[in-house]
């Protein structure tokens, strides 16, 4: 087994430091995307009648829903709990996303994507109590959601597809090989 130092000297020599700042940089934009939007959206409704407003007439509206909960509701009011947990998670994917510099791209994608989406939803619960939700499908009922919302969802399926996608190849590899033999 390799020491602690042996591992950070091949960490240090795998490490690249473009690839890092590229992904770094699209965390960023998504985070200031999803924070922005919010602020924006829930500025701009404020001054509408309801608080909603039609997007995409008989697709989506824009509704302002402040959420003291998770997903669907779940954990409603124990925002406390649910900053932990986030920053407890949000460490964890951090130090996942830094130390598998050697990933295929949809997985660092969707670490990309989990931890942005999950920072912007962290700093709404810090500053209000609260998410702000604005997104509505109106074609059929489904949670009111942002764009923070949107990339966890995205990340997870991608995530979910990669890891499907690799066992399915990895079982046929193995496969071949018994075949082969």
């Amino acid at each position: 087994m390799a020491s602690l130092k042996e591992y950070f000297a091949k960490f240090k020599e795998e490490f690249n430091l473009k690839c890092f700042i590229i992904e770094a940089l699209l965390l960023i934009v998504i985070l200031t995307l999803d924070l922005l939007s919010k602020e924006y959206i829930s500025s701009f409704l404020s001054n509408q009648p309801n608080m909603t407003h039609p997007f995409i007439n008989g697709f989506i509206n824009l509704v302002y829903v402040k959420n003291y909960g998770a997903s669907f509701g779940i954990f409603s009011g124990k925002t406390n709990f649910l900053i932990a947990f986030v920053i407890i998670s949000l460490i964890l994917l951090i130090l996942i996303w830094i130390f598998s510099r050697n990933q295929p791209v949809p997985v660092k994608l969707s670490l990309i994507f989990l931890i942005s989406g999950g920072i912007g939803n962290l700093v709404d619960r810090i500053a209000f109590g609260y998410v702000r939700d604005f997104l509505h499908f109106t074609f059929f009922d489904f949670p009111v959601f942002n764009i923070a919302d949107s990339f966890i969802v995205i990340g997870t399926f991608l995530l979910v597809i990669y890891l499907v996608y690799s066992i399915i190849i990895d079982t046929v590899k193995k496969k071949k090989e018994k075949d082969n033999v």
